[in-house]
């Protein structure tokens, strides 16, 4: 089982393991948010081409920087991140993890990522996890 540690520069934490390609083009990872003050996790359900690598993968070519907001939605809404450049070399996350069904609870928490080697790392991270998931679904 491989684990992905995406560790913020102001010591918060998203951690991504178990990740599972299912035999209907489905993904299933699970994702577990660390602040200082609360800790909190939730399996993740994704379909077709898995959105967590390609989302980190497009802000590690950002890198430089890029105007607005980008945004990952998983498809049931346990996961959701938002990201803004700050121009400067952080890019922030703003990460919520939870349950839109009762009983209904969310976690949410600021991550600063550095631009460039930082991001480039976790995206390699990521995409490496699930080719490893996507390869034990083909055997």
């Amino acid at each position: 089982m491989t684990e992905v540690e995406i560790a913020a520069e102001n010591g918060r934490t998203l951690r991504v393991s178990h990740v599972r390609a299912g035999d209907d083009e489905g993904w299933t990872y699970s994702v577990h948010l660390d602040t200082e003050t609360a800790r909190g996790g939730i399996g993740v359900f994704d379909y077709g081409d898995p959105g967590l690598p390609s989302f980190f993968s497009d802000l590690a070519a950002r890198w430089r920087g890029f105007e607005g907001t980008r945004e990952l939605e998983s498809l049931e809404g346990q996961l959701h991140i938002s990201a803004e450049h700050d121009g400067r070399g952080t890019v922030r996350c703003l990460v919520t993890i939870g349950q839109a069904w009762p009983p209904a609870w969310s976690l949410q928490a600021e991550l600063d990522l550095g631009a460039g080697a930082h991001l480039e790392a976790i995206a390699s991270d990521l995409a490496s996890a699930f080719a490893e998931a996507g390869a034990r679904r083909s055997r």
